[in-house]
């Protein structure tokens, strides 16, 4: 999205409106394209309904275009360009490791409430796996996986960190399957299994960094 081009692009809420008919949930604001206040009017509309905001490039003109602007490198919008590229990171990680990316093939959501599937996939866009346990990961399947990020989100998420696993990361499969996902909260069978989880959690996940707030 840029500055207005057509009088669609003029009016942004009716246009998500008919983004999310077409099983469109996200938005992209191309560099050189915007004003401040027109950048800052598609962020808030695309709050409004949800969506994350991608800042990305298009090289369809002879002459080079950078791929970066000012504002994005600008504080003020950084954070949700960030919060953004980490969705993606956590959308690619999952689709692979998990078999659940940001969206369903169908075109629906996978997480229905969109600023919890906003806030946990850019969270598990913020971890760095090594390959030892990427291996492990892939081993124990989909569901466990999904199932157990879920739960690492629930213990690790602050919405301002990094997180670095540890190489020696693994976790009973039988505390595993005692995690369940109800209305996208993670709930544990007993409080034991809980204890358990989080104990290894908090000795295998290191905090490498502090981000902006999104807020």
């Amino acid at each position: 999205m840029g500055n207005p081009v057509t009088e669609k692009e003029s009016d942004l809420d009716p246009l998500l409106d008919e983004l999310e008919e077409f099983g469109i949930f996200a938005v992209e604001v191309i560099p050189m394209r915007n004003t401040r206040e027109r950048l800052q009017q598609i962020l808030d509309v695309a709050e409004r309904h949800g969506f994350p905001v991608f800042n990305g490039t298009e090289h369809n003109t002879k002459s080079p275009q950078p791929i970066l602007d000012d504002f994005s490198k600008d504080s003020c919008f950084q954070p949700i360009f960030r919060q953004g590229a980490y969705l993606i990171l956590g959308h690619q990680f999952l689709s692979k490791y998990a078999k659940r990316g940001y969206m369903y093939h169908e075109g629906e959501l996978t997480i229905k409430d969109r600023k919890t599937s906003i806030s946990f996939f850019s969270f598990a866009g913020r971890i760095t796996w090594p390959e030892k346990v990427l291996e492990w990961l892939t081993d124990i399947g989909g569901e466990h996986v999904f199932k157990m990020v879920f739960g690492l989100y629930m213990v690790l998420d602050d919405r301002a960190s990094e997180w670095v696993v540890k190489p020696d990361f693994e976790m009973p499969v039988n505390l595993l399957e005692s995690i369940r996902i109800s209305n996208d909260h993670t709930v544990f069978i007993d409080e034991d299994a809980k204890d358990e989880f989080e104990k290894i959690v908090r000795g295998s996940f290191v905090k490498i960094g502090a981000l902006a707030s999104y807020d």
